[in-house]
């Protein structure tokens, strides 16, 4: 694995970004219950690489680039399920 050579990062900056993600997809679900999808294989493997990735970045072995994909493969991830249950029609608002 490569150590990458930069600025320590908080905990407290992960927490930051992960909300802002969160905020943007629950805005996105409105009356929709994200529980409808949270259990979804995918959804769980997208939070897994999301916490794999905050790890590897505040042990220096990548960088922040890494995170942001992390975040935006997460993001991608809520709002596919969303869309895909949108068009089932299979929830309860």
């Amino acid at each position: 694995m490569k150590r990458t050579a930069s600025k320590p990062v908080s905990t407290i900056r992960f927490c930051e970004d992960v909300s802002e993600v969160i905020n943007r997809v629950r805005t996105a679900f409105g009356s929709i219950p994200m529980k409808a999808v949270s259990d979804l294989p995918e959804i769980k493997a997208a939070q897994t690489t999301v916490e794999r990735t905050a790890r590897l970045v505040l042990n220096g072995i990548e960088d922040m680039a890494m995170w942001r994909g992390a975040l935006i493969v997460y993001e991608t991830t809520w709002l596919s399920a969303l869309r895909t249950l949108q068009r089932s029609d299979n929830w309860a608002a």
